[in-house]
Order: C-alpha cells, then structure tokens, then sequence
C-alpha cells in the first residue's frame, strides 16, 4: 500500500468517532438484527425477570436507529456517534424545553436552566426539576450530581461560555455526551428539530410538529419573496436595552430580514452592537420593533395578566428626543413584542407579526393570535388563552 494512502486512512481514523460495541451484536458486524435482540431478550428472561437497560437499549437501537449507532452532525458541525439511547438530559436553555415538549420528550429531562423557575405559567412541569445554573453561570456539581448522559446547549452563542462547561464536564465525566442546537434560529429550526427527533426516536412527532411550523414559515418566505429589496421596509430593531440592535450573525437579524424588512443596521461589524441615537434618527426607519422580556425592558410574558405593562415601553420610545420626526413614529408603526414569542423556539410566533406589522395588506388573512393558541394548546399542552392572558405585543394596529 502506497505511503499517501496508509497517511489518509491513518488520518481518517484520528478524526471520525470510533464506533463502540454494540450489547446483542453476537457476530460483530456493528447492527443489531432481528435475530440477534430476540436471542439478548430470551437470554434476559432466563436469567431473570425482566429486560436488562442494555438490552432495552439495544432494542431503542434496533426500532428507531435501523439496529446501528446513530452518526450526528449537530448544528455545531460536530459529528458524534450515539451508541445508546438519551434517558438523562439536561437542557440547558428555555428553547430547548419548549423543542422537546413539542416532541413529546419531556419526560427525559432532569435539569433545566434557572431562569424555567421563574416560568411558572409557561414550563409548569418543570417547577421541581433541579436547575443547572445557566450557560454564563453554570453550576457544575448539580449537573454531575444528576448523572446525565447528554447534554443539550447552544451551537452558535456564548461560544466561550459553552465550550467552558463542556471542557469541565468532560474532565470530569467524559461519557457524558454534550450535543449543540440553538433552536431559535429560522433557517436551522427545522433540520435541528428533525435531528433531535431521530436521536430520541420522536421522529413521527417532529414531523407532526413541523407540519404546523413550516407553513406558517413557508408562507411568510413566499409572499415577502417577491417584493424587490429596495422597496422593503426598513425596521429598527431594539432588544432588551436601549440602543442595543441586532445585526447579521444575530437570530433577531435572521428573523427581521426573513420576514420581509431591511434592517438599517445591517452592515454593523458586530451581530449585537450598540448603536449610535443619531444613526437611528439620520436612517429614519418605516418600522420600530421593540423588544422585552429581559435586561432594562423585563416586562410581559406569560405569567403577565395582560399587555399593560408594555404600554409604557411604547411610551417612552415615541418619546426619546427626536423620534417625532421618525416616519415610524409619525405612522403609528412602534411595535413591542415580548421575546417569548420572537427570541424561542417560538419565533414563528412573533415573525408572523413583523411580517403583518411590516406588510399589513399583504397579510390580511395571517392571524398570529391564533398561530399562538393552537400552538400552545396541541404542542405545549398548556390550557392558556393568550386572547386574554399575558402580555405579547403592542402597538397600533396590532392584530
């Protein structure tokens, strides 16, 4: 064999996950066949009386994983070879808890971020879990203390903070799996919830889930598809703290641009930056979107009785010296939206409002409200009315 062929192969077997041994693989050729788990499960039973978790594994493998370990790339672009099944996972951001309720998998989590406690109306179920901390504060001793054998966190923010509690979890216990999935971010949301269905054999509920998603998603694509780009709206987008905008390399940029606006800050260097109040005023935007739920705005959600809070925030925006003389503020199209329904994994939610906000007539027929309910009464399974409780969004015209 050629020098530059052993190097390739050599080097092929340095980067690909090894695959690990498989419980009921009798003959070794890495699948678990038909044959093979009904020899491990009479062999269980003759010994004993019941299945062994080994073999209930194996028998995971073989329904949802065509008998062999599960290659992944998650949206990290990490590949991982999962040779058994998700029973202990923590998650460790809200998103990632409203992702596996939509899947039916919320009887796998043992840990949950800190700030699920202070959801009481929206994650009811999860008011005694043991919290982990958060990504930017982790605590590590009740994450290991809870022998999880995977990990859910984020892909594509905090980077630092999430390699940090990788490299301390893998320290300690290096067979603990950490798997990276943002699940707020529209053009991935689909492919992560479809690869999170299949790692936890919730494929059939991912596509039930996504046949609701991705229509809502297709049709706000399709209809601002066609209007040319320099006749789109220009928006402002203003997250939680005053004059903090989003730019590319942000979900909030990703979720303005899809829904039809052109974002005035779109050539910032930087995905969140901090913008300049005599910029805001000289690009003179057709749209403002505020958003709370956090930092300096913390108001509204779910476990508001109604949007009144958010009422003020729309006050003192149109308020904010020069803002007279802004077309959005001069049309009456200063929009507050709470960042359960836009920064989640419900964004579609809050995008089917920018693109009505944005292009009232082209979406006449969209009716967000409704969007919200079925969503949270089929896939949440939560008997809440946001017709009339919490509070959402805010702003003239507001459907």
């Amino acid at each position: 064999m050629k020098k530059p062929v052993i190097i390739a192969i050599l080097f092929l077997i340095t980067i690909l996950p090894v695959c690990p041994d498989i419980t009921g693989d009798s003959n070794g050729d890495d699948r678990i066949s038909t044959g093979e788990l009904s020899s491990a499960i009479l062999a269980d039973l003759e010994t004993g009386e019941s299945v062994s978790p080994e073999v209930m594994d194996a028998a995971f493998m073989y329904r949802y994983w065509n008998g062999t370990p599960l290659m992944i790339t998650d949206t990290a672009n990490r590949t991982t070879i999962l040779d058994k099944p998700v029973r202990r996972l923590i998650a460790y951001d809200g998103s990632t808890l409203e992702t596996l309720r939509s899947l039916n998998a919320s009887n796998l989590i043992i840990g949950v971020p800190q700030n699920a406690h202070d959801e009481q109306t929206f994650f009811p179920e999860f008011q005694n879990t043991p919290d982990v901390g958060t990504v930017w504060s982790p605590n590590i001793e009740s994450l290991l203390a809870l022998h999880p054998d995977t990990i859910f966190i984020y892909a594509t923010i905090s980077q630092d903070a999430v390699k940090t509690i990788e490299d301390q979890v893998h320290n300690l216990d290096p067979s603990i799996r950490v798997l990276r999935f943002d699940l707020f971010r529209p053009e991935v949301y689909p492919a992560e919830a479809r690869i999170i269905g299949k790692i936890l054999g919730k494929n059939q509920e991912a596509e039930e889930f996504l046949s609701f998603y991705e229509p809502v998603m297709n049709s706000i694509r399709n209809r601002v598809a066609s209007i040319p780009e320099m006749e789109r709206k220009t928006v402002y987008f203003e997250s939680w703290n005053a004059y903090k905008s989003a730019a590319p390399g942000s979900g909030y940029h990703e979720k303005v641009v899809f829904s039809g606006g052109r974002n005035i800050f779109a050539d910032s260097s930087t995905p969140y930056p901090a913008v300049d109040p005599e910029a805001v005023l000289r690009l003179a935007p057709d749209i403002i979107i505020k958003q709370v739920g956090a930092g300096e705005a913390n108001v509204g959600g779910y476990n508001d009785p109604d949007n009144s809070a958010l009422i003020p925030v729309h006050d003192v925006l149109v308020n904010r010296t020069g803002w007279r003389t802004l077309p959005a503020v001069q049309q009456n199209k200063v929009y507050i939206i709470q960042s359960d329904i836009l920064g989640s994994a419900s964004h579609f939610i809050g995008m089917q409002y920018l693109a009505k906000w944005f292009y009232p007539d082209l979406f006449a027929d969209c009716d967000p409200l409704k969007t919200h309910q079925e969503y949270l009464n089929r896939f949440q399974h939560l008997a809440f009315d946001p017709a009339i409780r919490g509070g959402f969004v805010y702003g003239n015209a507001t459907c």
